[in-house]
This record gives structure tokens, C-alpha cells and sequence, in this order.
């Protein structure tokens, strides 16, 4: 009779255990994809993601090498009138980034066996689209989205806010941006 219980109990807590961690593993709160990797992230709200790892070392070596090409274009908000672009200049952008990476210049010649594009989106936030309901979602002025190609591979992709409808805090969310993917190989302990 004893032997019966004590394998009620067993089996009981057993199924306890077993329900528990499904129910954790259920209801577990999905990892956040906001970045704090950098100081400069915390200004901003900030995702970043390496597609291709294999190919960070060779991406980093080509931009120090200064052999990459720039395309930076804008997005501007359909249901509102544009606003931004009156004072957000694409063509400032792009020199920004450039002076931004001569900082990492090194004299190198990068293995090239692809070429190097940063895609760069600058986006308006459209405040009067039907699809942004919180308040939240129109907090900020617009944000930027660079995407670094070697060849036609996705590397790295990082989107960053910026709060200032001129565009003034653009130039330093540029510098946190490239800050970002020049520290790509010290993740690793690689430079």
C-alpha cells in the first residue's frame, strides 16, 4: 500500500516538474532586439543584427581600406506632408558617413573579392499613417537604416531614431552607427 503512494508521488512530481517547465518555456518573454552594445545605443532606440558573421572581417577591412560605396536615399511619409527633407539634406548625410569611416582609415589593401555597399535609408516618420496608433510610434522624428553588403550578402544591419525633425541629431547617430560596425570585430576579440 505504501509502495502505491510513494509511486503516486513520484510519478505526481514528475508531471509537476514537466508541466512547470512548459509553462516557463510558453510564457518566456521574448528576447528584446534592442541594442545597449555601445553607450551610444542608450541615446536612441537602436537594433542591430549580423546577418553573416563569416563576412564581418572582410566588410571591416574593406571600409578601413576606404574601397566601399555609399547609397543613401529617403523615405519620405505619404500620409502626411513632408516636412523633414526641407532640412534633411541626403547628399550631407552621405559625406558625414565618409568622414565618419576616414576616421578608421587605416593604409591597408582589403582581400576585395566583393564589393562593399552601406545602403542607407533615411525614413520620415509618418505621423498621420493609419498604422501608427500609440503615441509611443510618433515620438520620434524619423530614424536611419544601414544595411552593409559585401557583394549582394547582407552583413550587418543596424536602424537607429533620431528625435529632431531638422535632422540636427542625425550627424551623431551617423558617428554611433559607425562606431558600431568598426567595434564588430572587438565582439570577438578580433580587430
Amino acid at each position: 500500500m505504501i509502495k502505491k503512494y510513494f509511486s503516486f508521488i513520484v510519478v505526481f512530481a514528475i508531471v509537476l516538474v514537466i508541466g512547470n517547465e512548459i509553462y516557463t518555456q510558453i510564457n518566456k518573454k521574448p528576447k528584446s532586439a534592442k541594442s545597449t552594445r555601445l553607450s551610444c545605443h542608450k541615446d536612441s532606440v537602436t537594433f542591430e543584427k549580423v546577418i553573416k558573421p563569416k563576412l564581418v572581417q572582410e566588410l571591416l577591412q574593406t571600409l578601413k581600406s576606404q574601397d566601399y560605396k555609399v547609397n543613401v536615399w529617403a523615405d519620405k511619409s505619404k500620409y502626411m506632408t513632408s516636412v523633414m527633407f526641407n532640412f534633411v539634406d541626403i547628399k550631407k548625410i552621405d559625406e558625414d558617413i565618409k568622414t565618419k569611416i576616414k576616421n578608421y582609415k587605416l593604409d591597408i589593401e582589403a582581400k576585395k573579392t566583393s564589393d562593399v555597399l552601406i545602403d542607407v535609408m533615411v525614413y520620415e516618420n509618418d505621423k498621420k499613417d493609419p498604422g501608427k496608433k500609440t503615441k509611443r510610434s510618433k515620438l520620434y522624428a524619423g530614424y536611419l537604416v544601414f544595411t552593409f553588403k559585401v557583394g549582394i550578402k547582407k552583413v550587418y544591419k543596424i536602424q537607429t531614431d533620431f528625435m529632431d525633425l531638422k535632422g540636427e541629431d542625425i550627424p551623431k547617430r551617423v558617428s554611433c552607427i559607425i562606431n558600431s560596425v568598426m567595434t564588430l570585430g572587438e565582439q570577438n576579440g578580433t580587430k
